[in-house]
C-alpha cells in the first residue's frame, strides 16, 4: 500500500474523530457485549469496546478497524471473511469496528455487509474519541485504515497491523495462540 493511501486514510479519519466528537456523537442505541453474534451489525461505544476486550479472555481476538469509503479495507475484506470461516470455531473471535458514521449504519454499512457476504459481527463506533478508543482497546491507535489488532487467550496484544491484512499473515499470527 502506498504511503500516500495511509497518510490520505490517516487525515480523512483524524478529520472525522475530530468532527464526531464536535457533533456529539455515540448517543445512538449501543451494542451489549453478548449481543456481538456472527452476521450481526449495530453500533456500539467506548466502555462496550473495552467490556469486550476483556471479555473475550480465554479466546483468541481480532479487532479489524475499517470503513466502507477506505479502499484498502474493502480489498481485505475477502480475507478476513475466508479467516473467519477458517477459525470462527476454534476460540478465535473476530470483531469488525467500522469508523463509518452511525447515521450510515442502514444505508451503507448494512448493505454493503450484506452484499460482500461478511460472516462476523460488525458494529459501528457511535464515540469519535480516538483516545478513548485507544485505551479501551489497550493500543495507540494512530487513525489510519485499516487496522488489525490480534490478542492472546490472556487478553495480552500480540500484535498491531496497519494496512490490509492477508489471510497468510493472520494465519502466521494466529495459529501460534492456539
Amino acid at each position: 500500500m502506498s504511503i500516500l493511501v495511509l497518510r490520505a486514510c490517516r487525515a480523512f479519519i483524524t478529520a472525522v474523530v475530530l468532527i464526531g466528537t464536535a457533533a456529539g456523537c455515540g448517543s445512538g442505541k449501543d451494542a451489549a457485549v453478548s449481543d456481538w453474534a456472527p452476521g450481526s451489525v449495530g453500533t456500539v461505544t467506548v466502555a462496550d469496546i473495552a467490556a469486550m476486550v476483556e471479555g473475550t479472555q480465554g479466546r483468541v481476538l481480532v479487532l479489524n478497524f475499517w470503513a466502507t469509503w477506505c479502499a484498502p479495507c474493502v480489498a481485505e475484506m475477502p480475507e478476513l471473511a475466508a479467516f473467519y470461516e477458517r477459525y470462527g470455531a476454534d476460540d478465535v473471535v473476530l470483531y469488525g469496528l467500522s469508523l463509518d458514521a452511525p447515521d450510515v449504519l442502514e444505508n451503507t454499512v448494512k448493505p454493503f455487509l450484506k452484499d460482500k457476504k461478511i460472516p462476523f459481527a460488525v458494529r459501528v463506533l457511535a464515540e469519535r474519541d480516538i483516545e478513548a478508543v485507544s485505551r479501551a482497546v489497550r493500543a495507540e491507535i494512530s487513525g489510519a485504515l485499516p487496522v488489525t489488532l490480534v490478542y492472546d487467550r490472556k487478553g495480552g496484544l500480540v500484535r498491531m497491523w496497519e494496512g490490509a491484512i492477508t489471510l497468510d499473515a493472520l494465519d502466521e499470527l494466529v495459529k501460534p495462540l492456539l
